[in-house]
């Protein structure tokens, strides 16, 4: 299982954490404090494998953070050295030394051994994170537990004791969080001074650490050839028409990582600074690519704002920070006002606490080809409900509705779960259901943040778990929770009752979902291979627009209405997320998210006149 957790893609949603030194830690809070760590009487780690030596260099052998021959190096392992190889992936070996890293190496350099293995002790204080993409911190210690978000390989934590199951209870500073996650992956030590990448027999051709790191000269001055970043896969189109329109500036704490290609694994080539100036050329998952006086490379697509957001005035919606309900509302009105010859509102039905569940039908009611597009079904997600309301707004004022199409969009399906997550005030009934989390282990957040990552809706149900598909199937908690409870039944919520008999009743030639977060694209589910070939030809119509590359899981949830629409209605569905870091996500991430997206909707009806 772990390694299963390991393999997992970063982004099924938030490849949210940055990589190694994106963006500083932030200050620890009060809970927290900067202090020495009391001392605990930690059990040696249950570490079972296979005992080797390192055999067959002339100088050293490489223990690297990540299965990768361009991995930053932990340490160097002298012949000789006696390691405890925990599993092997591909040319590379996960192993354990006897002085508590772990880390990767080449299983080529590797011979069985019958020395004695001395077995580290597990200590309190520094760790680095040491996997394939990335490792999950949980509320509890167990798999099924809430992910609270994901730590790149490189980025520190402080291990404060350990815990059941192979677990260990850490504080993140890269998230500002504490949780659990896997000891196993977990190397004692941190990467203060990370040292240059290496070949498994020493320095490398590239160039010395101070020339990757020191700012690049501006163009035009003498200085040696630049690095030539690695290839990508396809690079979504550029964002805007002539020099200016993709003029972007660095919005982080201090700076922000140029890497030689678009993985939070790769070379760093410079550190770009909060607020300097850069020519934005297109997006590849959840990277940009940029040229940065002159060097071309990718920085986390997340920490770039536009410096002219003229093209960013709506006709109608406004883009806020936590755009909400009553805002939403408040805009869909003025936008019926002001086309009511494309645009009708209606209500889908009530929520559990009474508010109306918005639907926008836009386009002709007699259209041919009619289409589904849902958001903000989990409450946290409630961007999802801005990006949908600034494209209707934006396909309106230009008159982009394709000939014989019918859009039925429900930009907010989870209307109290959104105002929960923005409004943050405990209420009696919501406080049962804190209380009881954290009785069950499955939170140790405080109030305001728990609050803030609600998922479910009002009630305590996650509305992407309560439809009729593979019901109760996969992670699920067994009482109303701030996620992952499917409801005792299927639709047994007014807000899925509701959308699964519109569903039923109407004749959907495809459907979209915006989700957040993590910059991938799911377009399969089930077996049906014609169906699933139709749903990846949509998502491949929707990543060449926004370089959001798919990925090779289905995506399901177990109830989730992507499955339902497409397992029980057989109506070829694709899901996109939105983002690339921890949900909700910060009001930053919006301009690149809309540069990125803006020709959705568009997109779903050209293709569907077309299919």
């Amino acid at each position: 299982m772990a390694s299963l957790l390991c393999l997992g893609l970063v982004l099924n949603a938030c490849q949210a954490a940055p990589g190694l030194n994106e963006t500083p830690p932030p200050v620890p809070s009060s809970q927290h404090p900067a202090q020495t760590p009391p001392v605990y009487d930690f059990p040696p780690p249950q570490s079972q494998g296979e005992l080797c030596e390192v055999a067959g260099v002339d100088a050293f052998l490489s223990l690297r953070i990540s299965d990768q021959a361009s991995a930053v190096r932990v340490r160097k392992l002298p012949g000789g050295c006696p390691l405890l190889v925990l599993e092997r992936q591909g040319d590379f070996a996960r192993v354990l030394t006897e002085g508590g890293e772990r880390g990767y190496v080449m299983s080529a350099y590797l011979k069985p051994s019958s020395a004695s293995f001395a077995q580290p002790a597990t200590r309190p204080g520094p760790y680095t994170v040491v996997c394939r993409h990335s490792l999950s911190l949980f509320e509890a210690p167990s798999l099924k537990a809430e992910r609270i978000g994901r730590m790149m390989p490189g980025s520190g934590v402080e291990l404060l004791e350990t815990a059941e199951d192979g677990f260990a209870r850490v504080y993140s500073p890269d998230l500002g969080a504490e949780g659990y996650s896997l000891l196993g992956y977990l190397s004692f030590g941190r990467l203060d001074d990370p040292e240059p990448l290496d070949t498994v027999f020493g320095p490398s051709p590239m160039p010395d650490e101070s020339a990757r790191t020191s700012l690049p000269p501006t163009q035009g001055a003498a200085a040696s050839p630049n690095p030539s970043p690695t290839q990508s896969k396809a690079v979504s189109p550029k964002p805007g028409e002539g020099a200016e329109a993709q003029r972007f500036v660095v919005s982080c704490s201090q700076y922000l990582n140029l890497r030689e290609s678009p993985s939070s694994e790769a070379a760093s080539l410079y550190q770009i600074a909060n607020g300097e100036e850069l020519q934005l050329l297109g997006f590849t998952g959840a990277f940009a690519k940029i040229s940065y006086r002159g060097v071309s490379g990718y920085v986390l697509a997340g920490y770039l704002k536009p410096k002219d957001r003229s093209e960013f005035n709506f006709s109608v919606v406004k883009p806020v920070e936590n755009y909400g309900y009553a805002q939403m509302m408040k805009d869909i009105r003025a936008l019926e006002k002001k086309y009511p010859a494309l645009l009708r509102a209606k209500s889908l039905g009530q929520s559990v606490l009474g508010s109306e569940i918005p639907l926008l039908e836009l386009g002709r009611a007699d259209a041919k080809t009619h289409l589904l597009v849902t958001g903000g079904i989990h409450a946290r997600e409630h961007m999802t409900s801005l990006l949908l309301l600034a494209q209707v707004d934006r396909m309106l004022a230009e008159g982009a509705i394709p000939d014989d199409v019918c859009y039925h969009i429900l930009p907010m399906l989870n209307p109290d779960g959104a105002s929960i997550s923005q409004g943050r005030e405990m209420t009696q009934a919501l406080r049962g259901i804190y209380e009881a989390d954290e009785a069950a282990g499955f939170t140790s957040l405080s109030e305001k943040e728990y609050l803030a990552r609600w998922k479910a809706n009002a009630s305590g149900v996650d509305l992407n778990r309560n439809f009729d598909e593979g019901f109760a199937k996969g992670a699920r908690r067994q009482a109303p929770s701030s996620a992952l409870y499917p409801g005792a039944s299927p639709e047994d919520q007014p807000e899925s009752k509701a959308l699964g008999q519109y569903l039923r009743e109407n004749d959907f030639k495809a459907s979209l979902h915006i989700h957040a977060y993590g910059s991938w694209i799911y377009g399969e589910y089930g077996s049906d291979a014609a169906l699933n070939r139709v749903s990846r030809s949509l998502a491949q119509e929707f990543s060449r627009l926004n370089g959001y590359p798919l990925n090779a899981e289905s995506g399901e949830e177990g109830g989730g209405l992507k499955d339902y629409l497409q397992g029980r209605l057989k109506v070829p569905s694709v899901t996109i997320e939105i983002g690339t870091r921890s949900c909700p996500l910060p009001f930053d991430e919006f301009d690149t998210i809309w540069l990125r997206n803006q020709g959705v909707l568009p997109a779903f009806g050209l293709w569907a006149a077309k299919n």
